[in-house]
């Protein structure tokens, strides 16, 4: 045998020993010294916990008939936690969701609000008894969708429809806080319906809502803000200050449900407001300004 063949043998005979060697040392790395840590890696991965709600109890009448029963519904489910947290994906996220549940951005977003309040941390539903298309859509997409899931629910159900509802349920949902609010009335009722409002911004304070702006404003989604005197106060102030416009308090609503953070609007979102109308006493605006004297307008 030739050195040169040798010296061949050798040096792949010892590469060979160093590969081996590594991989013994990764081995006993992974077997001895981190042992313990995956071992508990992996335990934890044999359960996943997750929140199940159950089912409602059935009811029935004295023969045995059910007055009220459960069926199940796939609900489509959103998790604000889990949502990007760069505000232009968000926003492209919750309009694609808009558009999917053929509803638009501001009620999607008014929905979550309002299902926030009531159960903090847990996901919203944004629909109920979706259709398998959208199921397979999700499931396809998974990556687009982030926080979106659909998941299996229970509802009521009403065999006899309306039958004794307002002892059963009721079978539609219903806001009392909202219907209580006179300038609620005229939106959420449909039809217009007259109030006595009693409000500085006199330019809003018309008995009723006309039929057309009513239908308009339902046809086109328009989401319905109430702002308190105080916060009328502080937006025509700041109009006056910041902006240099003389405005009745009227025109200042809109501003003052952005300083006081009842619009839900994403940091890099541009925002228009319509400021329409200087007829205020001067007495009034006077009054206005003078209580503000002393402050820093910003």
């Amino acid at each position: 045998m030739s050195n040169s063949i040798a010296l061949r043998i050798a040096i792949f005979g010892g590469v060979a020993l160093v590969l081996f060697g590594i991989l013994f040392f990764r081995l006993w790395f992974l077997q001895v010294l981190n042992g313990d840590q995956y071992l508990a890696e992996a335990n934890n991965n044999r359960t996943r916990e997750f929140r199940v709600s159950a089912p409602r109890g059935n009811i029935l009448d004295r023969e045995g008939d059910t007055l009220v029963t459960n069926r199940v519904s796939l609900a489509l489910q959103v998790n604000p936690q889990k949502l990007p947290e760069d505000g232009a994906r968000k926003r492209a996220e919750l309009k694609q969701l808009a558009e999917l549940t053929h509803t638009t951005l501001p009620r999607l977003r008014r929905a979550m609000r309002k299902e926030l309040k009531l159960a903090p941390g847990l996901p919203v539903t944004l629909r109920r008894d979706v259709g398998n298309y959208l199921v397979y859509y999700l499931e396809e997409n998974k990556g687009r969708f982030p926080g979106v899931d659909v998941e299996r629910v229970f509802v009521r159900r009403y065999p006899k429809e309306t039958f004794a509802a307002h002892i059963l349920g009721s079978v539609g949902e219903v806001d009392e806080e909202d219907l209580e609010e006179p300038r609620y009335r005229g939106l959420e009722a449909g039809e217009s319906v007259r109030v006595d409002p009693r409000s500085m911004a006199d330019g809003l304070s018309a008995p009723f809502a006309g039929e057309q702006p009513i239908r308009i404003c339902r046809e086109r989604d328009v989401e319905t803000v109430l702002v308190s005197e105080d916060e009328i106060t502080e937006g025509m102030r700041f109009l006056y200050g910041r902006a240099k416009l003389a405005c009745e308090p009227a025109a200042a609503v809109g501003v003052a449900a952005l300083l006081a953070g009842k619009i839900d609007v994403e940091p890099h979102d541009t925002v228009a407001v319509v400021v329409s109308g200087g007829n205020v006493a001067p007495e009034m605006a006077s009054a206005i300004l003078a209580s503000n004297e002393g402050r820093n307008p910003s």
